[in-house]
């Protein structure tokens, strides 16, 4: 029986390099896994079905990511307007986070949109609805405080927030959005946060209920 020598074990990257079983009997030596061609073909088969599952994987987060762009986008747009009057040197400061992420979720969207004139691709690049804005409209049909001309808005809204994040749109979104690469989520967080208190309060509602 040959030997194996430390400089030949430890050069082998996988363990279906070892060619120690195939001398120790014909009854291993005949078996189909033994032969590297048969070893490589399994191989990448496992692999496209490992692929397959990542590409429809992928196809949910991209959505998930072109919805969560459009949704901040929207909200610290609205959210600066808000301030304008009451608190110029917040809305100052939210205008110009917004012009931040504004620049770097740009950049997201030119890849993505690259990604998408490749050969194959299945995903999608509209925008979805978040789960906070269907649990925030759910609230508001329960409590039965949303009015008739809010709805239309809403539904102005998103139409215009869909035709902005197309292709077609992109250098119009390349010249609202200018500055500096984003900073984190935290600022958004908080700004999330500060919008719904003010909805709350001026609505006679609960801190809680859109959580």
């Amino acid at each position: 029986m040959p030997t194996l020598s430390w400089d030949e074990v430890v050069n082998y990257g996988f363990l279906a390099e070892f060619d120690l079983l195939r001398d120790t009997s014909d009854s291993v030596r005949s078996r189909p896994w033994t032969r590297p061609s048969y070893r490589l073909a399994m191989d990448t088969y496992f692999k496209i079905l490992r692929a397959r599952e990542e590409i429809k994987r992928l196809n949910i987060e991209t959505k998930r990511l072109v919805t969560w762009i459009q949704d901040e986008d929207r909200f610290l747009q609205k959210t600066a307007e808000k301030y304008k009057e009451s608190d110029p040197a917040l809305a100052f400061q939210i205008s110009a986070y917004w012009q931040r992420r504004g620049r770097s979720d740009h950049i997201h969207m030119q890849r993505l949109w690259a990604l998408a004139k490749t050969p194959g691709f299945i995903g999608s690049l509209v925008p979805g609805i978040s789960v906070e804005r269907k649990e925030a409209r759910r609230v508001a049909r329960e409590t039965q405080q949303t009015q008739p001309v809010e709805v239309e808005m809403e539904v102005e809204v998103v139409e215009e927030v869909r035709d902005r994040w197309t292709m077609e749109n992109d250098e119009e979104w390349e010249e609202d959005n200018e500055g500096e690469e984003a900073e984190g989520e935290t600022v958004s967080a908080l700004l999330y946060q500060m919008s719904v208190l003010s909805v709350d309060r001026e609505d006679g509602r609960g801190g809680n209920q859109l959580d």
